[in-house]
C-alpha cells in the first residue's frame, strides 16, 4: 500500500463490490500561518477532525 500510487488505488476501490459507505467532511480551511509550528497545526487539525 505504501509504493501504490493513489489513482490506481482508487480505481480499485471504486471498483470493488459495495461493501459499505463513505462520509467525508470538509473543514474550513486552515491559515498556516496562524500556528507557530507545524505540531500545533497537526494538533489542531486532528482534534478537528475527531471532533466531526
Amino acid at each position: 500500500w505504501g509504493d501504490m500510487d493513489f489513482g490506481p488505488h482508487l480505481l480499485k476501490v471504486l471498483a470493488a463490490r459495495r461493501q459499505g459507505s463513505v462520509h467525508i467532511t470538509y473543514h474550513p480551511p486552515v491559515r498556516v500561518d496562524d500556528f507557530p509550528n507545524r505540531k500545533s497545526l497537526a494538533a489542531y487539525c486532528e482534534e478537528a477532525v475527531r471532533a466531526g
